[in-house]
């Protein structure tokens, strides 16, 4: 199973979604509590734009191991492409709080699903902002903060109303960025 899969990973690599879906299959059917293959799967139902079914499979591999955050990450990309804010935020949440650095590195055990649009990462970033504000974390916010301000996120003025940056607001690095307003890097 285990080699089905990482064949699988290698025609996402070489842009065969047919063949890396065969394969994973193949993994699946092998071994059927195999959390990474239903993560892959559902990744490369996520990289062909269906992501009902991405959920469908993301939610597979979290009911085998809820244990590891890059499914809760997938699982809440998904959920962001629908545009269901809320339960992405919640499975970024559960993502952060599995693994503080989830957001920093790619995964060992499979596909990633990233953000396709400009403004989604955007988005993205902004939502990150917001989790690592509520978190207390505000080195991180600020990071984010940062580059939704580059991706160049239009609705930037709601730090200012959002409750979750209130005690951000007060550090002086926020005035500082808020002030500064860096533009958005061209795309």
């Amino acid at each position: 199973a285990t080699r089905y899969n990482k064949l699988g990973i290698t025609y996402v690599m070489l842009r065969k979604p047919n063949e890396a879906m065969e394969a994973i299959n193949h993994a699946i059917k092998l071994q059927k509590n195999y959390a990474d293959a239903w993560n892959n799967l559902a990744s490369v139902y996520y990289m062909s734009g269906d992501f009902k079914r991405a959920i469908h499979d993301y939610q597979r591999a979290i009911k085998i191991n809820d244990l590891n955050a890059s499914y809760h990450s997938n699982l809440g990309s998904a959920y962001f492409n629908r545009h269901d804010l809320l339960k992405a935020s919640k499975e970024y949440q559960t993502a952060l709080k599995l693994d503080p650095y989830v957001f920093e590195r790619s995964s060992r055990s499979g596909i990633s699903a990233l953000m396709g649009k400009p403004q989604d990462r955007a988005e993205f970033e902004y939502i990150m902002a917001k989790l690592f504000a509520q978190s207390g974390d505000p080195a991180d916010c600020l990071l984010h903060l940062r580059k939704a301000l580059e991706e160049g996120y239009k609705n930037i003025n709601n730090v200012y109303k959002d409750q979750e940056f209130a005690t951000v607001r007060t550090d002086q690095r926020f005035k500082d960025l808020m002030s500064a307003k860096p533009e958005a890097i061209p795309q």
